[in-house]
């Protein structure tokens, strides 16, 4: 049998080729691309942090809420980079140089844009601002880390270790920041601060305060009100209660209906008002006022654009939140706009400042565009303010945030480990959130309160554990009383549930109010509504309901709507025991 000759060039020829195969493909081209990324690092790595941080802030502005955006845009926009710098197109290096050569045209026309944009739009601007102020944490430690990172690359990439360290290093706190952001990282640890600022001033109840002046609707009647008698080429804006010499009432600015008519007309022409305590509407309920800036006013006349104007030097810590008409101690309609703060520097949390007063009356336009001439009120200062007192003043943002700081009561850890932790009740549906706005005498003091309902996190038993009644003036203590009564959520959907069954009609649940009396247990006042086709509520078609929530059983009465003065009574008689 004949060998076949082996012919060693070939043999050496075909090994040199998988040797140079290898070598290539897998010690050279993964060195050049591991050499590109680390000389490109800080492109890749601004490339990351800007698409992770516009995921967060487009989250956390409520554009989009999904992690497949982020992620497809960071493939599209590294990989992308990654071929142009590796295929070495001249065209990218030209582009950046055209780019500088025009950068003081760039910058000249960015303060042109962000001129008009504080002139027309000043309120847009400082949301953003806001959020800022409100990741303070994030946004000063992210600068101190580049350069640490920048500091470390100079001293530590000489060598194969140095670089893989250093990227590494980069890699995990850029997942760690972003991790912080996604899961709530800022906002638990402030109010974790918030909570030990607030600790010491709730003064615990040994008895239930007790409710005044109660109103006969739910809000979403009054709006339904208004929608009536309104005329159709004006809208108004949400209503507010109001306290009018001891008498609760709820005030609403009227304005032009279309842009383009209210930038015609340039003011605010009427105020209506609607007492909340009284059954009996008024045929009348609009006065004639004039406000040259407003609610749901166009460009620089909007309120909020003014007042932003008006806070100078606090226009990086304190924003608007919410606008009313009420009288000033000279009997005459001002608006009211509750301002708050962002207090503390790494964790800031959201208080209570005080508020900006817009008299009626021309404003000249070089003030009103530029400037702003609101009068700013520190809470501290309301004393000099009586009229004030009392008042539905404080900010939203800042008693909820309060109320859900109470979580933490049982240390640093009960959230994570659900020890005594407690949470706001959820409204469901379309009904109104926390906080219900109600006037209550506490210690002989009656005003208004913002009343929250905290609830276990563990306990499914649908059982309440605290009341929290924070002054609406932000003056004075916060109060808590500890409940053992059914939640109002709870409540409401199973009463709801019944009356909607045994109700021909399309009765629908509106809002529930606390109906707190000494000596009878703890009671709700309950709406149900005729809901029209269109969504609105029927004033015409109320049926009201007083809901024991301490009955085993959550009994409930019917009261006549109109005669409020036989509430307490038929309470008494039925719950009394």
């Amino acid at each position: 049998m004949n060998k076949e000759k082996i012919n060693p060039e070939v043999t050496q020829g075909n090994i040199n080729a998988l040797t140079t195969f290898f070598k290539k493909w897998f010690i050279e081209i993964p060195k050049a691309v591991w050499n590109h990324i680390v000389r490109n690092f800080w492109l890749y790595i601004t490339i990351i942090g800007l698409t992770i941080g516009g995921y967060f802030f487009n989250v956390l502005i409520g554009l989009t809420g999904s992690w497949q955006n982020a992620s497809w845009t960071l493939f599209g926009i590294t990989s992308l980079t990654g071929v142009l710098w590796l295929w070495k197109i001249d065209a990218v290096a030209t582009t950046f140089r055209h780019i500088k050569m025009y950068l003081k045209w760039y910058f000249l026309a960015t303060a042109i844009f962000l001129l008009a944009l504080y002139i027309f739009e000043g309120a847009f601007i400082h949301e953003y601002i806001m959020k800022l102020r409100e990741y303070s944490f994030v946004v000063f430690f992210i600068p101190v880390i580049i350069f640490s990172f920048k500091w470390l690359i100079k001293k530590e990439t000489d060598t194969w270790l140095g670089k893989t360290v250093v990227v590494s290093l980069a890699f995990i706190v850029t997942g760690t920041i972003a991790s912080y952001l996604y899961f709530g990282g800022q906002q638990y640890l402030a109010q974790y601060f918030k909570y030990n600022e607030l600790k010491d001033k709730i003064v615990y109840l040994d008895n239930r305060p007790e409710s005044v002046s109660e109103r006969v609707f739910p809000r979403d009647v009054y709006r339904s009100i208004l929608d009536q008698m309104i005329k159709g080429t004006n809208q108004f804006s949400n209503p507010d209660l109001v306290m009018d010499h001891g008498r609760a009432k709820f005030y609403s600015t009227v304005a032009p209906l279309t842009k383009i008519s209210k930038f015609i007309k340039g003011e605010i022409p009427e105020v209506a008002e609607i007492p909340a305590d009284d059954a009996n509407i008024p045929s009348n309920i609009t006065m004639r006022v004039s406000f040259s800036v407003g609610e749901k006013m166009p460009w620089s006349r909007d309120i909020n654009n003014y007042v932003v104007k008006s806070l100078y030097w606090r226009y990086f810590n304190v924003f608007p939140t919410n606008t009313q008409v009420m009288k000033n101690d000279k009997g005459k309609f001002v608006l009211v706009t509750s301002l708050a703060r962002w207090k503390g520097y790494f964790f800031p949390t959201p208080e209570f400042y005080g508020v900006a007063i817009t008299e009626q009356g021309n404003i000249d336009w070089p003030t009103r565009v530029l400037f702003g001439k609101a009068e700013i009120i520190k809470k501290d200062e309301f004393k000099s303010h009586k009229w004030l007192l009392g008042q539905n003043l404080n900010s939203e943002i800042s008693t909820r945030y309060a109320a859900e700081s109470l979580r933490f009561r049982n240390g640093f850890l009960a959230p994570l480990t659900h020890d005594g932790d407690v949470i706001v009740t959820d409204m469901p549906g379309d009904r109104n959130e926390f906080p219900l706005v109600t006037a209550f005498d506490i210690n002989g003091t009656k005003k208004l309160y913002d009343f929250y309902e905290l609830k276990s996190y563990k306990k499914k038993s649908g059982k309440a554990d605290l009341y929290i009644f924070f002054p609406s003036d932000g003056q004075g203590n916060v109060y808590s009383y500890l409940s053992k009564a059914t939640t109002i959520s709870e409540l409401s959907n199973k009463v709801s549930k019944e009356i909607e069954s045994n109700s021909k009609n399309k009765f629908k649940f509106a809002e529930p109010r606390p109906f707190f009396k000494k000596g009878l247990p703890d009671l709700f006042i309950v709406s149900m509504v005729l809901k029209r086709s269109d969504g609105s509520f029927d004033p015409s078609g109320i049926k009201t309901y007083l809901i024991n929530a301490d009955g085993v059983k959550n009994s409930y009465i019917e009261v006549p709507t109109y005669e409020k003065d036989k509430w307490e009574t038929m309470a008494r008689k039925a719950f009394s025991h």
